[in-house]
């Protein structure tokens, strides 16, 4: 089903962002002068080596880190100086996937997901169970509910974790190298079910990677560098 946006037209506004972190008794600048705009519904990367800023700019997009000089607006809310309480609603729009699953590893599959939604409280007691298996059966792993993460292989726990960050119905997915350690035939099953799913719930997608084999996936790669967009470009 398609979602309304209430005229929103971009999912993530960024200007003139600038983060420092303190190594010593210097500031080492990693985010310079950041400007970025995603529209709603679309799938982005972010590319560009190791240590360029990937990390740290997904970690202030989700709310998790402070922004410290600069805008950043998610579907419309400004993050800069927000209180915690606008900052709690706006990281309950988004769904976090990391390059590890962060799986709890005495959970079964339906039970780590039954775990955010008995934690955000956003589903009814009765319903958690059957809302788990639905988003199982979305990610092709119902057979395997009952399993724990030693039991499946990396990819079908990725797909736990997409089934998961999927469990607060959330408007835009944050995804940090999350095929970083799959082999090339699971990443593209990966990106195939980030790509169908983005097309039937709406989602808008950032994912940072520097895997040039799924660069096709996105509709659009952004290109960071020593902490600045060096391009912006078609895959």
């Amino acid at each position: 089903m398609t979602r309304e946006h209430s005229g929103i037209m971009n999912a993530i506004e960024v200007e003139k962002l600038n983060h420092y972190y303190q190594e010593g008794s210097e500031p080492r600048h990693v985010l310079k002068s950041i400007s970025l705009q995603i529209p709603v519904g679309r799938f982005q990367i972010l590319s560009g080596p190791s240590g360029c800023g990937k990390t740290t700019l997904l970690t202030i997009l989700g709310g998790v880190r402070a922004v410290q000089n600069g805008s950043v607006r998610i579907f419309g809310h400004e993050l800069a100086r927000a209180h915690s309480s606008m900052l709690t609603r706006v990281r309950r729009t988004i769904g976090f996937i990391f390059q590890s699953h962060n799986l709890v590893k005495f959970l079964t599959a339906t039970e780590n997901i039954m775990l955010v939604l008995e934690m955000t409280r956003l589903a009814p007691k009765r319903s958690r169970l059957s809302m788990s298996h639905d988003l199982l059966s979305a990610v092709g792993l119902y057979e395997q509910r009952n399993r724990l993460p030693s039991e499946l292989s990396g990819g079908q726990c990725q797909r736990v974790a997409i089934a998961r960050a999927l469990a607060t119905s959330p408007r835009l997915i944050l995804a940090d190298e999350p095929t970083a350690s799959l082999d090339a035939t699971t990443s593209q099953v990966i990106l195939e079910l980030l790509t169908q799913l983005s097309e039937k719930l709406d989602l808008t997608i950032l994912m940072s990677s520097h895997d040039q084999r799924i660069y096709h996936f996105a509709d659009e790669i952004v290109v960071i560098d020593d902490g600045k967009i060096v391009d912006t470009r078609r895959p």
